[in-house]
């Protein structure tokens, strides 16, 4: 679905200069081929491609969220599961 909603982006006057294309995910279809955007022609090889960059750009940018985020003086990191414990945590600190 991302080829054909970049292409309709495209169809509307959007290109790779602006600011929501040149995120992560669309990025990545105007690196490799500008002119296929717009008539949504992919061969699977680049596709291929495409979905291997945004993979390789999307683990880059969580390894420099989490960078961030571990510089954060008194964040505390808890498991998505672990719902009890972060709703505990909550009421702590509202409660302070």
């Amino acid at each position: 679905g991302l080829p054909g909603e970049l292409a309709a982006l495209a169809a509307a006057g959007y290109g790779p200069d602006d600011p929501g294309l040149k995120a992560i995910g669309y990025a990545e279809f105007f690196a490799e081929d500008p002119s296929a955007v717009a008539a949504c022609s992919w061969s699977s090889v680049a596709l291929k491609r495409v979905a291997d960059a945004i993979k390789l750009h999307t683990r880059r940018y969580a390894k420099r969220q989490l960078t961030f985020m571990r510089a954060l003086p008194g964040a505390l990191w808890r498991h998505p599961e672990d719902s009890a414990r972060i709703e505990a945590d909550i009421q702590a600190w509202l409660r302070a």
